[in-house]
């Protein structure tokens, strides 16, 4: 199953989201056991967005609090430092077990499902990186570029 995060912006006045004139910065794939070690620190919030300025309509979204951004930055900051290490242990001694820390990153950061499409230990790591790197990536926009637009958001796409 294939989950994104989006960073946009929305139109916000008065404390409402508005789906008018729409900005999607960026979106990144992210796999189902990722975003769960995202959320087993950070909860999503929910809001309404509506569909335009009138306020008439509307539809829920989840999306990550902007207190949070710096905290999960920083997490997975960290969990890049732990899949280099992995994938470094997995590269230089192949025929040893890598530490039980870092095994379960195998399949942590690219899903199973993602992982059999990709048999070569070269492709998964390279979908490892990607992956994580994306989300570090869309996670530093926000803090560095996006910290003060109150309409920017993180949210589930």
């Amino acid at each position: 199953m294939s989950i994104s995060l989006n960073l946009v912006i929305y139109q916000h006045e008065n404390g409402k989201f508005s789906e008018e004139n729409l900005k999607t910065v960026r979106c990144e794939e992210v796999s189902e056991s990722l975003l769960e070690q995202i959320l087993k620190t950070n909860k999503m919030q929910t809001t309404k967005v509506y569909f335009d300025d009138s306020f008439d309509e509307s539809f829920d979204i989840e999306y990550f609090d902007n207190q949070d951004i710096e905290t999960i930055l920083s997490e997975l900051k960290d969990l890049f430092t732990n899949l280099i290490s992995h994938e470094y242990s997995e590269l230089i001694d192949k025929e040893n077990i890598s530490s039980e820390k870092n095994s379960n990153l195998k399949n942590f950061i690219v899903d199973s499902t993602v992982g059999d499409s990709h048999q070569n230990p070269t492709e998964l790591a390279i979908a490892r990186f990607r992956i994580l790197t994306g989300v570090i990536g869309m996670f530093m926009d926000k803090h560095n570029k996006f910290s003060d637009e109150t309409g920017a958001i993180i949210k589930l796409g």
